[in-house]
């Protein structure tokens, strides 16, 4: 019964997220014993450059949204998503050169907010490597005026990247 269930649940935790997201918009909740609010949460965010709201309502149920070149300020891009759903990851500034770079796929998951890279070889020094981090989940925690905010929710690690469309 509860294996019958799961899909409901899932469905409907969907659901009531987004109802109570929408609702914090409107009006501040009362959170455990009512000291602080969802205002006051979305505040402390805010001050770390975290804005799910703005995850919320820039980026569509299939994720088009992020497909681009993402890099550090000032720097060439470490990142690339493509339509298709192919990504390549590049270390210091080594864009366009495959020598040091992670080749695979991407998937946005829209129900939970992740990007899930799919590693499906690595470079380094232009030679194929063995694989340390076949999947890497990435929480977006803000996308807007060609901002993109990650935080990897394994190693903690923070992106901070910028649009790099030529």
């Amino acid at each position: 019964t509860w294996h019958k269930a799961d899909t409901y649940f899932a469905d409907a935790s969907t659901v009531w997220s987004e109802a109570f997201a929408q609702l914090c918009e409107i009006t501040p909740i009362p959170l455990g014993d009512g000291t602080i609010t969802t205002e006051d949460l979305k505040n402390l965010d805010k001050s770390a450059g975290i804005d799910r709201d703005a995850v919320r309502k820039n980026i569509s149920e299939d994720g088009k949204e992020l497909v681009g070149k993402w890099g550090f300020k000032d720097s060439k891009p470490s990142i690339v998503m493509y339509e298709d759903g192919k990504y390549e990851g590049y270390g210091n500034d080594a864009y366009p050169s495959k020598d040091n770079a992670f080749i695979g796929k991407w998937e946005w998951d829209d129900k939970r907010k992740l990007i899930v890279f799919s590693n499906e070889k690595l470079f380094k020094d232009g030679k194929e490597t063995e694989m340390n981090r076949p999947i890497m989940t990435m929480e977006v925690l803000n996308l807007g005026d060609g901002q993109l905010f990650m935080r990897d929710i394994e190693t903690l690690g923070d992106f901070r990247y910028e649009s790099k469309e030529d």
